[in-house]
């Protein structure tokens, strides 16, 4: 499936340009990247792609361009971009890290493990990546194998402590899962870069949900959104539980300000997912039919419009 592997070589055609002459595009991944770190996607996103209409063959600029667009929940753009880092490099690991990523967050999960497999040479980021695909597939053991994997080298870093507290949920092991959140959030309580607590009140919002207690689950969903504004799925779970408590001016202004804050297929897609699993068919329809209006060649809406009633 992986059909990159071997297809490009490193030869070039014609003289090499003279450097001096490729200085602004050195200058542009630069302010490319500051602006992506400063929180500016869309600027980061509008240079790289400048970038690689100039420079083709700039794999790092593909990859930073996918990366940008995922952040931005705008997958579909994601894919197309990280498919052509992926042909550039021949599938090195860390460029196949972000690939897997991207499908997951598409649904496309043969894919992602695919590619999160192939990120495993060189690269201990990927058995975190697969036990998350393995808690989505709910092969519990499986991801239970890589979540131990991933903890034995995690050094500092959140993310498998965040998987782990994922695959407790999925387990129906809550009260462990709100302990390693709070073992997570103590342990970077002091780190000045709060996004890297991202997904961790997204995860707690889900076990306090599941036990029912609604008033902290509600909380952690804020808290989440306000946090890490692109998590989809705190916007979801925060709409369905005040569906349930009969709060559906609350529900509808949740989804409102998802679509509004992310502005992308994704984002409209999921909403229309909510809206039809709160059987709201009316206000799901109305939402397709825009964003299809928006985006009429995304293959996730236009798959939705094949399944509406």
């Amino acid at each position: 499936a992986l059909g990159y592997l071997g297809s490009v070589g490193g030869e070039t055609e014609g003289p090499l340009a003279d450097p001096k002459s490729k200085l602004h595009v050195l200058e542009g991944l630069q302010k490319a990247r500051r602006a992506s770190a400063s929180g500016d996607l869309d600027t980061a996103v509008d240079i790289f792609k400048e970038i690689v209409a100039e420079e083709p063959l700039l794999v790092d600029a593909w990859q930073e361009l996918a990366r940008n667009l995922k952040n931005l929940t705008r997958y579909e753009e994601a894919k197309e971009a990280i498919e052509e880092a992926m042909r550039l490099s021949s599938g090195t690991p860390h460029v196949a890290h972000l690939a897997a990523e991207i499908y997951k967050d598409l649904g496309q999960i043969e894919e992602a493990k695919a590619h999160a497999e192939l990120a495993t040479s060189g690269n201990e980021l990927a058995w975190d990546l697969l036990a998350q695909i393995a808690i989505e597939e709910r092969d519990f053991e499986t991801a239970e194998d890589y979540v131990n994997r991933s903890l034995e080298n995690r050094g500092s870093r959140i993310g498998p402590l965040l998987t782990l507290a994922a695959l407790r949920v999925a387990q129906d092991r809550l009260e462990e899962a709100i302990e390693v959140t709070t073992r997570a959030a103590a342990e970077f309580a002091d780190n000045p870069d709060r996004q890297q607590l991202s997904g961790l009140y997204f995860t707690r919002g889900k076990a306090y949900a599941f036990q029912g207690r609604t008033d902290l689950a509600e909380e952690a969903f804020r808290t989440e959104i306000d946090l890490s504004p692109r998590i989809l799925g705190a916007y979801t779970h925060l709409a369905f539980l005040y569906a349930l408590d009969g709060k559906a001016a609350q529900a509808g202004e949740t989804l409102g300000l998802m679509v509004e804050t992310n502005p992308t297929p994704s984002a409209h897609a999921a909403a229309v997912i909510a809206l039809r699993e709160m059987r709201d068919e009316r206000s799901a329809d109305a939402v397709l039919r825009m964003a299809l209006g928006k985006w009429p060649d995304s293959p996730r809406l236009l798959e939705l419009a094949g399944q509406g009633s």
